[in-house]
């Protein structure tokens, strides 16, 4: 069979107006799978938020930010008239409008779901906020970290003491951005039966907590609730934990199975076990056995040793290790007959303007006078 060289969404056109994590990603995914993004870019365009001197916060739109892959770049003034009369045009031709802003701020710049589907009916509009749209904390200011928190999940995420461990900004920013990226497919597909667009409210709190589903079902079942540290995958258990190896690395235990944990004990020397997988009592001098066990080996050769052992064991890797380890692989799933796009980020912010505004049938004149009225860059 011949792959076809189109992407999935080949043909979806995308308005990205987001600025930090969530969002971006969310757009990043539609254009890996083949849609024509358009990132919408300007320090007053952003309105709260505004221009940041933080090294995190400058990398979004530059040419390092693998976000803003397979993306166009261009920069709007929304709070200009000009710059509103381009972002309407866009979207008249748009199939879907992501943004970012806390309740309020659509409004006041002219691109909130009602305005922009009076222009296109067909708009699916997703709004990406921490607390979602209504009720009490949909204006509140946050960050990944609230939202975890709030949503229950950070409970989980805990050390034996029960103190809650601070964690990457993965679960809400960006698994977040996957259930939003879900939605907005989910509203493309119904618009296939209505012919109409939606708006999506895409709160990241929700999203975590949609995220853990599974320990809702243990709720649902009159379980008790699980608690970080304590629980069988919270690292409650000796054979589902994390080991320092003898070079001060470490690997990753997840023999949860009874063939995968007698064979690991087998390996380890620790035969003595085999019959003591769920003896919670047998738990400490377990843990510390293993932890002697892998203290004797560097990781490497443990690597080495467990490699074509069914024991679920692996290496914590560093994140540079595990990039070059993929070999430039982005790690979008693959589909067998349309391929992912991996091109790069615009070379600079704004790069792609002229070729935007050209192809919304704008002369080369009206270009240039929105450019020097500085309504786009």
């Amino acid at each position: 069979m011949t792959v076809p060289s189109l992407g999935a969404l080949d043909g979806l056109r995308v308005l990205d107006l987001s600025r930090h994590a969530p969002g971006p990603f969310v757009a990043m995914m539609l254009a890996d799978h083949g849609a024509d993004v358009v990132q919408i870019a300007d320090a007053t365009f952003h309105g709260e938020h505004g221009q940041s001197n933080d090294a995190y916060m400058a990398l979004r739109g530059s040419p390092a930010d693998q976000l803003s892959r397979n993306k166009r770049s261009i920069g709007l003034d929304l709070k200009s008239h000009g710059g509103r009369t381009v972002l309407h045009r866009l979207v008249e031709r748009a199939d879907v409008l992501i943004t970012e802003w806390r309740p309020g701020t659509a409004e006041r710049l002219g691109a909130d779901y009602r305005t922009l589907a009076a222009l296109n009916a067909r708009l699916v509009y997703c709004a990406v906020s921490g607390y979602g749209q209504s009720g009490p904390e949909a204006r509140q200011a946050g960050h990944d970290l609230n939202y975890v928190g709030r949503s229950g999940v950070l409970s989980l995420l805990a050390d034996r003491n029960g103190r809650p461990i601070v964690p990457v900004n993965i679960l809400a920013d960006f698994g977040g951005a996957a259930v939003a990226a879900f939605a907005i497919l989910a509203a493309l597909t119904a618009r296939g039966r209505t012919g109409r667009g939606q708006f999506v409210d895409a709160s990241l709190t929700d999203a975590v907590r949609y995220l853990a589903t599974d320990f809702a079902s243990l709720a649902g079942a009159g379980l008790a609730e699980p608690r970080g540290g304590d629980w069988v995958v919270t690292g409650g258990v000796p054979f589902y934990d994390v080991y320092e190896t003898r070079d001060g690395r470490h690997v990753t235990v997840a023999a949860l199975e009874d063939r995968f944990f007698r064979r690991l004990c087998e390996r380890l020397g620790l035969t003595e076990l085999a019959d003591a997988q769920w003896r919670r009592d047998t738990y400490p001098a377990m843990r510390a056995a293993f932890a002697s066990a892998f203290l004797s080996r560097t990781q490497r050769e443990w690597m080495a040793l467990l490699a074509d052992e069914d024991v679920c064991v692996g290496p914590v890797a560093s994140f540079t290790e595990a990039v070059r380890a993929a070999g430039g692989d982005t790690g979008a799933p693959r589909l067998s007959d349309t391929p992912v796009r991996s091109s790069a980020p615009p070379a600079k912010p704004f790069a792609d303007t002229d070729e935007v505004l050209a192809g919304l049938g704008m002369s080369r004149e009206e270009i240039d006078r929105l450019k020097g009225s500085g309504d786009v860059r």
